[in-house]
């Protein structure tokens, strides 16, 4: 999520489209420079996680190195236009589609989850307006919470397929 001049960088888990670990940063910093710090954290909670499926923004040498020596995982990253590429790389086209390992194609069409779950999470927060890095981290962390208590309290009453659904408990 973006907001006035901040940006969340979360992790999720693609089964359950629920965040696993999450911080604040100002906007105008790279994506990069916050992805170690929200997959460590996200590797203390599930520490049998074993793919990182992430954008062709997080595409570098020293992320994939470190998903796969300090995390102990496999990185599933297109590289970008701009880098080179061999023969069997994996990347995505021009026209979105994604070339190369057929599993890691798989593998990382299943980042949608973390796109829907970024929009559960967009439509709790609204319209921001607060100010400061932790007002904002406050607020986002509000918004996380709100959606793993809708899972918890989904599964509490036998109904697990409502544990994405806000609309389900806005309007109960």
């Amino acid at each position: 999520a973006f907001f006035l001049g901040y940006k969340t960088h979360c992790s999720g888990d693609w089964n359950s489209e629920l965040p696993t670990a999450y911080l604040v940063a100002p906007a105008n910093e790279n994506e990069k420079r916050h992805f170690e710090e929200v997959a460590s954290k996200a590797r203390e909670r599930f520490p049998n996680a074993k793919w990182h499926v992430a954008d062709n923004q997080y595409s570098s040498k020293r992320l994939r190195r470190v998903i796969e020596e300090d995390l102990k995982g496999r990185p599933v990253i297109p590289k970008r236009r701009n880098e080179k590429r061999g023969d069997g790389d994996f990347y995505v086209d021009k026209t979105f589609r994604c070339r190369g390992d057929a599993m890691m194609c798989r593998l990382y069409r299943r980042r949608t989850a973390s796109e829907r779950m970024n929009s559960r999470a967009e439509r709790l927060i609204g319209r921001n307006t607060l100010r400061g890095l932790a007002r904002v981290g406050g607020y986002v962390g509000v918004a996380l919470t709100l959606i793993l208590l809708i899972a918890a309290a989904s599964y509490r009453r036998g109904r697990p397929e409502l544990a994405r659904s806000i609309e389900y408990y806005a309007s109960h």
